[in-house]
């Protein structure tokens, strides 16, 4: 994300320090190993591109997968339900109706 990138050189600048850990998850726990460097510079073209390509190639096989409702469904690699902005309702004209009592 090259906006998150900009804004993260601008506080790395301005003097926020990142830590990036290496963390093993497994079912029991999630671990941290180490820590590892933090490289906020942009990519080369060239480096940005290959990664591009690379992740195309894998689009299909990578993600994770999450259990709904007893069935395994993978849901990386797309839109979360709640990151699609829905376009708003249509309201449909109310109804009205009128009981007479004799």
């Amino acid at each position: 994300d090259p906006t998150f990138a900009r804004a993260a050189r601008r506080a790395r600048d301005a003097g926020v320090r990142f830590r990036g850990l290496r963390v093993k998850c497994d079912l029991a726990a999630s671990t941290v190993l180490d820590e590892i460097p933090v490289d906020l510079e942009p990519p080369s073209d060239v480096d940005a591109a290959a990664v591009a390509r690379a992740v195309d190639r894998r689009r299909e096989t990578t993600g994770w997968t999450r259990t709904f409702d007893g069935v395994p469904r993978r849901v990386a690699n797309g839109p979360f339900k709640h990151n699609v902005v829905s376009p708003p309702a249509k309201r449909s004209k109310a109804k009205t109706t009128t009981t007479t009592t004799t």
